[in-house]
């Protein structure tokens, strides 16, 4: 059967049409993969300032180190982690029974890992405040700082268990970008902050510590 040339084009410029409009949405994304490329793509956020944590024993010079903990020994634990310990006898009277410990955790270091040291921080706070719900005597609530690293709190509590058969520790968490450090001052021999040196050691010491992690971030 002979078909009309009419027809025929019509057809043929049809068909075309056809394929030209597939060629194009082949070749264009979808308005669906590009909402769900930009779901997929990490949040915009402030970046994390360390890769690692930072050699701890190395935040703190000598002076420094003395003047908290009078003729301390230090001793590396890991890198992130560095103690500045009493070297008086312990179990003679002395009113130096001072020991420092300072602890770093690094996160990823991308907006992620800032948020994680958020929630860290977060969760440690958290945790301070239910153990002290079971401790005796009761620790200080934790309280924030302003002025040390981004974000920071600190608490204190005695301790009846110790080398020194008690003592009084202030704690101190603060984050600079990516990182939490823990500042553990303790005095041996004491069961409570009377005059506030302990607590208001402990934060210079966080301060010192907050600076050493700017210049080295």
């Amino acid at each position: 059967m002979l078909v009309p040339r009419p027809v025929v084009a019509l057809t043929g410029v049809l068909l075309l049409g056809m394929a030209v409009t597939v060629g194009v949405l082949l070749a264009s994304p979808g308005g669906d993969s590009g909402e769900d490329d930009a779901a997929a793509a990490p949040a915009a956020g402030a970046k994390g300032l360390f890769a690692t944590a930072p050699r701890a024993c190395s935040l703190l010079d000598d002076k420094q180190a003395n003047e908290v903990v009078p003729g301390f020994r230090s001793s590396e634990v890991e890198p992130g982690a560095c103690d500045w310990l009493n070297q008086h006898d312990w179990r003679k009277p002395s009113p130096e029974k001072f020991d420092l410990r300072v602890r770093l955790v690094a996160q990823k270091p991308d907006a992620s890992g800032v948020e994680r040291a958020k929630e860290y921080l977060s969760g440690k706070r958290t945790d301070l405040v239910e153990r002290g719900k079971f401790a005796t005597p009761k620790p200080a609530p934790p309280q924030s700082l302003k002025g040390i690293g981004e974000e920071a709190f600190t608490t204190g509590g005695y301790n009846s268990i110790n080398l020194y058969g008690g003592s009084y520790k202030a704690t101190v968490l603060f984050r600079v970008g990516n990182l939490i450090a823990q500042v553990e001052y303790e005095r041996g021999g004491v069961k409570n902050d009377r005059d506030g040196r302990i607590a208001a050691d402990a934060q210079k010491v966080a301060r010192w510590l907050a600076q050493s992690l700017k210049t080295d971030g």
